[in-house]
């Protein structure tokens, strides 16, 4: 055959019914070679790339992109809490751009060009895109979700450092680049972050994580990593997502409605899974990044660096707007704890260093009165827990000693009564809740001391407390014992005018570290939380508190435990981070809490539509450091239900079965081009 016929012929087989049907392996055929390689050198990337998008063949302007139909699990964020989804275009060729935009934002795309790659065809199966050999000792791979788009390289020989570049160019509607704290964020003519490249982070083979180095010169993006000491093959993992998921996953952290009404985020724990019992968690990394969520428009942004990283950690916004927080774990598995406190300004958008408060602690409890004061209570370190209390006054930016707990405590609730008090009730006497109490104690500002009142009918920790209208409070699940079996289904109720608790109707689930909150027609919605094993549920039930039942409510969207959350001024209840068995969670959430009497609230129809897939490691987010990528676990259900049975690959169920044949046809073609 002539050779221009046999060009004629390999570009009329790649044109030919290729753009409306995902391009995926042959029946048969085998897997890339470096696909296989990543997944038994990295098991936890296994379920990185189970559950992802087909990818097309686009003939309109020649690259592959992810076909968002050929997902079909109903836990995959089909966009985020913005409303923003991705729009990516993916090149035929590793050395060509990859275009990452918004979809209905005309104009909103960064182009991605890297620097020194070699011009190696795809390779498509189960809807990864692989390069092999795309960089000077190093493959490269990508995956994609709605809302996150994922580029890995792979380096096998070892090397004491590896640098990316990467010629940026922006669309016409990108107003503004921002680069801070190794992030870059693209801005729309609002000021408003549309999408972000994330920090980047290396993984080595024994799941050692270290992070990149950003800059941003002209229009070359440089990502830089020191790779001496780390075990290889090694994954360097930069990354695109859209600004409606936080930052960084986390855990074991407040948030805090600020005057503006946005919501701040500080440090907590990330990179691991929820912890089975009440023991500490063991964190790949103790953030010390701060973030900020506008719920205009539904997305988070980095505002900046705590002094000290900390989780377990207590706080509280003051009256003047800013929040104080102090004490919490220092170190991933809490072998250290801090006695720092710190103050954030919103107008500069910056942490200081506030008076500290001895001893190191955590798991403290942090309480505002109504005069603007904050009470923190009790505690614990490695040798026991507190029975100290103290109260901040922000006027003089002081501690002061107030009467000790009957009962050394730490894990354990602190409500603010109608009439002033604070009742504070169960918890733990060591760190690692070897002991359980049921005890309550009440502390009376005016006087400055405390009372003991009514026991709890069971012990608890990481249980919820809830002020009823009236005065009483509401008790809610939790653990009796360290490793939490069985996980308490229990509720009570403390009443303020006898100071004696009673049971009352059980929940619908037993749940423990849940989300708790009163709605306006006094009701109390329950939501989320984890049970005996880890594993944590989506489910949410109303208490009323005339007649003493349970009703379920809509369920969240992704199975979590261990968030925060904040009432947001228009009513709705943030549920934001937390984790699950699986990995730490980005994804935030909504209830309306403010419901007219004799209804209940509703999951807000705006809030995420679950996670970015993936069954035991999916993509709820680069975890930036454990590996662990799945926000809900498609294909891991709810306790209780049957198994979700989902597809083996996100590719369609049908195919042109021209695949990789098609690919290399046409890399053979542009190859005879660039000859000729």
């Amino acid at each position: 055959m002539a050779p221009g016929m046999t060009e004629a012929v390999l570009l009329g087989l790649v044109l030919a019914g290729t753009s409306a049907t995902p391009v995926e392996a042959p029946p048969g055929g085998d897997r890339p070679a470096v696909l296989s390689l990543v997944q038994q050198q990295f098991p936890k990337s296994r379920g990185w790339f189970r559950i992802v998008s087909g990818i097309r063949y686009d003939e309109r302007d020649g690259g592959l992109v992810p076909d968002w139909n050929t997902i079909t699990h109903p836990k995959v964020l089909r966009q985020d809490t913005a409303g923003q989804r991705l729009d990516v275009r993916l090149p035929l060729r590793a050395d060509g751009f990859t275009q990452v935009g918004l979809d209905g934002h005309d104009g909103f795309w960064v182009r991605s060009t890297p620097l020194g790659a070699r011009p190696v065809p795809a390779q498509v199966s189960d809807g990864v895109i692989v390069y092999p050999g795309a960089l000077p000792g190093g493959d490269v791979l990508y995956k994609a979700t709605p809302t996150h788009l994922d580029e890995y390289v792979y380096v096998v020989a070892p090397e004491a450092r590896r640098t990316l570049r990467y010629r940026l160019t922006f669309g016409p509607a990108v107003a503004r680049v921002r680069m801070a704290a190794n992030i870059l964020e693209l801005l729309d003519a609002s000021g408003v972050a549309r999408l972000r490249a994330r920090p980047p982070f290396v993984r080595d083979s024994k799941d050692a994580r270290r992070d990149g180095e950003v800059s941003l010169s002209g229009d070359v993006l440089t990502v830089s990593f020191s790779l001496a000491g780390l075990a290889f093959p090694v994954l360097i993992d930069p990354d695109w997502t859209t600004t409606g998921r936080m930052v960084w996953e986390r855990f074991s952290y407040e948030a805090y409605t600020l005057g503006s009404g946005d919501v701040l985020a500080p440090a907590g724990c990330t990179l691991v899974v929820c912890p089975n019992g009440i023991g500490m968690p063991a964190c790949s990394v103790v953030l010390n990044r701060t973030e900020l969520y506008s719920p205009s428009a539904g997305t988070w942004r980095d505002v900046g660096t705590l002094q000290q990283p900390r989780f377990g950690y207590s706080g509280a916004r003051l009256d003047d707007g800013r929040v104080l927080v102090t004490g919490g774990c220092t170190t991933p598995r809490c072998t250290a704890m801090t006695d720092s406190s710190e103050l954030y300004t919103p107008a500069q958008e910056t942490w200081s260093a506030a008076p500290a408060l001895p001893p190191s602690r955590a798991w403290a409890t942090a309480t505002k009165f109504p005069d603007g004061r904050v009470l923190v209570v009790g505690g614990c370190d490695s040798g026991g827990c507190f029975g100290d209390a103290a109260i901040y006054e922000p006027g003089t930016n002081s501690w002061r000693t107030v009467g000790a707990l009957g009962t050394p405590r730490g894990l354990h609730t602190a409500t603010l009564l109608s009439d002033g008090r604070v009742l504070v009730a169960g918890g733990c006497s060591t760190l690692d809740c070897q002991a359980v109490l049921a005890s309550a104690e009440l502390f009376d500002p005016a006087s400055g001391a405390w009372t003991p009142t009514g026991a709890l009918v069971s012990p608890r920790s990481g249980h919820t407390a809830t002020l009823l209208p009236g005065g009483d409070v509401l008790f809610a699940g939790g653990c009796a014992v360290a490793n939490c079996v069985p996980t308490l289904q229990s509720a009570e109720r403390w009443a303020v005018a006898l100071g004696t608790s009673r049971a009352v109707a059980p929940m619908a689930g037993a749940r423990h570290h849940h989300s708790a909150a009163a709605l306006s027609n006094g009701q109390v919605l329950v939501a989320g939380g984890c049970f005996t094993t880890g594993s944590c549920t989506r489910a949410s039930e109303l208490y009323e508190p005339t007649t003493d039942t349970w009703v379920t409510t809509g369920n969240l969207s992704v199975n979590r435990g261990y968030m925060a959350s904040a009432l947001l001024e228009d009513g709705r209840l943030l549920l934001a981070g937390g984790c699950n068995e699986n990995t730490c969670l980005p994804w935030a959430e909504t209830y309306q809490t403010r419901v007219d009497p004799g209804t209940d609230g509703g999951v807000d129809g705006g809030t995420d539509a679950g996670t970015d897939g993936g069954t035991v490691a999916s993509d709820a987010g680069v975890d930036a450091g454990s590996g662990q990528k799945d926000a809900g676990g498609p294909g891991v259900p709810d306790a209780g239900t049957e198994p979700v049975k989902v597809k083996p690959c996100g590719c369609a169920a049908s195919g042109s079965g021209l695949g990789l044949a098609v690919l290399a046809a046409l890399g053979l073609l542009l190859a005879r081009r660039r000859r000729a």
